[in-house]
């Protein structure tokens, strides 16, 4: 079976876009089919989807949302992007990466309904594919923030035969899928 997939369709740029206008703006513009060819059904459809997404891209960190619009909706490249930031090209794609985890799992639903797709995993972590998931995931937010994870790492082994090599690997469980 042929998984199925949304692709990026770069209407943005027939639009441009002003960076001093709100996020929301850029969303209310005429479609780009002949009037006669859309509904007022499909108008509603595409305004409702817009919204979700402007939610969604609003829900993330100011960081991330300033590179989500400056990449995706000014059109601007890595490179410009850090030369105006600062910041290096390799933190940048570090930004990125974690700011499509969080739109991909904000906009799930979204794919879900109206497209009937289905997202895959996120990832092979460990402790989500577990069936005591719900179980570890108390664990660790009931975790003293000052304390190690060493206590949580033996829990993993004896207790829920789940192999943990390294913190960092619960780090980013509690990040991304907590």
């Amino acid at each position: 079976m042929m998984a199925q997939r949304l692709f990026y369709r770069n209407w943005i740029v027939d639009l441009g876009y002003d960076p001093e206008e709100r996020l929301e703006l850029l969303f209310q513009f005429e479609p780009p089919h002949e009037p006669e060819t859309i509904g007022p059904e499909e108008l509603a459809r595409l305004d409702a989807i817009g919204r979700r997404v402007i939610a969604a891209v609003e829900r993330l960190s100011d960081r991330e949302r300033a590179f989500i619009e400056r990449f995706y909706f000014m059109g601007q490249s890595y490179r410009e992007i850090s030369h105006e930031t600062n910041r290096a090209v390799h933190k940048l794609e570090r930004i990125h990466r974690g700011a499509l985890k969080k739109l991909r799992r904000f906009l799930a639903d979204l794919a879900r309904e109206e497209y009937g797709l289905e997202p895959g995993p996120e990832s092979a972590c460990p402790i989500c594919c577990s069936p005591e998931v719900d179980e570890i995931n108390r664990l660790i937010r009931e975790r003293d923030p000052r304390a190690t994870w060493r206590p949580i790492l033996a829990a993993l082994r004896e207790r829920f035969h789940v192999t943990v090599t390294t913190p960092q690997i619960l780090i980013g469980h509690a990040k991304y899928h907590l």
